[in-house]
């Protein structure tokens, strides 16, 4: 009973000077398992173990009531996203900025 833990990386790389930069700004997907498929491996996939404890009436004392412990070991696939991007625009004001800063620099 293998079940994964999987990565999804979006990666966004924009040019917002191009005309049509709505349709060129496009994330590329690039799905991996993250965790260990090695049969070796001390775990596989995403799993733990919970606990839960809850007290119900006791039918042979009126009043009393009686512990019960439930352990689960749960299972179930885990996808993570990450999502990073790029984007650019030129700007003549901020470049000469830039510019202006780093000739201050070298003075």
């Amino acid at each position: 009973d293998e079940r994964p833990f999987l990565g999804s990386k979006g990666t966004y790389a924009c040019d917002l000077d191009a005309k049509n930069w709505r349709q060129n700004c496009q994330p590329r997907f690039h799905f991996t398992r993250i965790d260990d498929p090695k049969p070796d491996a001390f775990s596989h996939g995403y799993n733990f173990r919970s606990e839960r404890t809850y007290f119900e009436p006791d039918p042979e004392k009126k009043g009393a009531t009686v512990e019960h412990r439930e352990l689960r070991k749960q299972t179930g696939i885990k996808v993570v996203f990450l999502q990073e991007g790029q984007g650019g625009k030129f700007d003549a004001a901020t470049a000469g900025q830039a510019a202006g800063s780093g000739l201050a620099l070298l003075s």
